[in-house]
């Protein structure tokens, strides 16, 4: 999969590629066989190189909403952005 991504830092220092928003969707069909073959990397795609949205397999979310719920079913994932300013 030729992928047209550019580079970004986040300001935690991690570093993640992006691919341009208007070629997002060429990639989707290549994107889910690799998730059908055990890929757990996510596809981040945004505007100007500026990571803004990711697409991750189906398993992985749930396990993100799993840790992210409380007990009573609310979703806390806002107050995690929010307690970490370097996410920002």
């Amino acid at each position: 999969m030729p992928f047209n991504e550019a580079p970004h830092i986040l300001p935690d220092g991690a570093h993640v590629w992006v691919q341009p928003t208007t070629e997002a969707s060429t990639y989707l069909p290549d994107l889910l066989s690799l998730f059908r073959a055990g890929s757990t990397e996510p596809f981040v795609f945004g505007d100007d190189g500026k990571p803004e949205a990711a697409i991750i397999p189906v398993d992985i979310w749930r396990a993100l909403v799993a840790v992210a719920t409380d007990e009573d079913g609310y979703d806390l994932s806002h107050l995690l952005v929010q307690a970490r300013p370097e996410l920002h």
